[in-house]
């Protein structure tokens, strides 16, 4: 997995999902609504999301972001381990969307390692005895907006060796 971070917008941001952190009570949802119009917040409640941990929602960007797809991730109250779980579920997601690339715009000032660990985490999936055509790849690119930690190289292979270990567990 090539682990980048950016600091351009997340509506330009080309990847095949874009997961874009949303806080309770919809708070954040305002930027996105500005970029694909009014009517996301209506859709967004009528689909009974929140902005709570680990909810999510699918958008399609109708052509109005670099993102093919977005998905609302459910940040919670914003802090550092309900953004990392908003990322483990976005890196689950992407995995059983089968999206090569995933952005993650969740709001904070750096990427801590917990989300970088998670989203690589929720991308894993154990497929070994699985027929070939029921397997998903894993992500090639995971992309993160915003400042890279100074232990980036350190989380990208202790995430590469979790993956390793649960293969020989299972």
């Amino acid at each position: 997995v090539n682990i980048r971070y950016s600091n351009e917008a997340a509506a330009s941001l080309s990847v095949d999902i874009l997961a874009y952190g949303i806080g309770k009570d919809l708070d954040g949802l305002d930027a996105l609504e500005a970029i694909l119009g009014d009517g996301l917040r209506t859709y967004a409640e009528s689909q009974r999301f929140t902005g709570s941990a680990g909810s999510h929602l699918t958008v399609p960007s109708l052509g109005k972001l670099g993102a093919a797809t977005l998905r609302l991730a459910g940040t919670g109250d914003g802090s550092a381990s309900q953004r990392a779980r908003a990322a483990g579920v976005a890196g689950r997601q992407a995995r059983i969307l089968g999206a090569s690339s995933l952005g993650l715009a969740l709001h904070d000032a750096g990427v801590g390692r917990d989300a970088c660990e998670r989203a690589l985490a929720g991308n894993y999936d154990f497929d070994r005895f699985r027929p070939e055509a029921d397997r998903t790849a894993p992500l090639s690119e995971l992309v993160f907006l915003g400042d890279e930690p100074d232990d980036a190289g350190r989380v990208a292979i202790r995430a590469l060796w979790q993956s390793h270990a649960r293969d020989l567990v299972n």
